[in-house]
């Protein structure tokens, strides 16, 4: 069963009280949201200037550079991978239907014999 007044945002006016040894934690649950809503305010002064990729790269520390650059050269490398085994495939294809035609072709040649010589 849904509690209709849960859904209701009207229904504040008939919430009850909070019983009196449980208002000091409602009050503690107040303020620290409060103060994560002014924490969320940043000055003009904390923000980065450069936001485009080459600005975080050049203005990025070293270690992050060094990831940055493994990650590209791992990237050029997949990518060269994936290329070549795509081609590799395309070819392989190729070679097997190449062999399968001619092996269907020897064995029609092979049944048209068989009915010829009354087989």
């Amino acid at each position: 069963m849904v509690r209709t007044e849960l859904l209701d945002p009207c229904a504040f006016h008939r919430l009850e009280p909070i019983p009196s040894q449980f208002r000091r934690f409602s009050a503690l649950t107040i303020q620290p949201v409060a103060a994560l809503a002014q924490d969320a305010v940043v000055g003009n002064a904390a923000l980065p200037r450069d936001l485009t990729p080459w600005g975080m790269f050049v203005n990025a520390d070293e270690v992050v550079k060094a990831v940055l650059i493994g990650l590209a050269f791992a990237s050029v490398v997949t990518w060269t991978v994936c290329l070549a085994k795509s081609v590799e495939i395309v070819f392989a294809k190729r070679r097997v239907r190449t062999a399968l035609n001619v092996v269907v072709r020897s064995i029609s040649e092979g049944h048209r014999a068989a009915r010829r010589s009354g087989g």
